[in-house]
């Protein structure tokens, strides 16, 4: 009678306390809210930067491909990461070493798994090694 109370008892609480997959799955769409909010920050300052001529321009647009290109790659990259893709399917080829410390950071903050995370950066650092020698 007992074991039958406590069974009903952790059935009742399931049904009543987030799962982890739940708030994972709510830090995620955090994270992608965060990717396409850069996107459109980036298509605004384009917007913007063509209405206007010398140097506002000139930073509007040093802000978009600098700050804010930044920005959204490694966003995309912890949202890879914490989706499972690997670095080497996300970018097969780059021309800058991403900041992968950011991507770390990033992916911890809405909820990566150290482990997991470590375990990526190793991979992703594998992967510049080899993309290092053969360009």
């Amino acid at each position: 009678m007992m074991q039958m109370l406590t069974t009903r008892a952790a059935a009742a609480a399931e049904l009543f306390t987030p799962a982890e997959d739940d708030a994972a799955r709510e830090r995620r769409i955090h994270l992608r809210v965060k990717v396409k909010s850069l996107a459109a920050e980036a298509a605004i300052i384009r917007q913007e930067a063509a209405r206007t001529r010398g140097l506002v321009r000139w930073g509007l647009n040093q802000h978009r491909q600098t700050v804010v290109r930044q920005a959204a790659r490694t966003a995309l990259l912890a949202y890879g990461l914490l989706r499972g893709a690997s670095y080497a399917s996300m970018e097969q080829r780059c021309l800058r070493r991403p900041d992968l410390a950011a991507v770390a950071d990033t992916a911890r903050r809405f909820g990566g798994d150290r482990a997991q995370i470590a375990a990526w950066v190793a991979k992703a650092e594998a992967h510049l090694q080899v993309v290092a020698r053969t360009i």
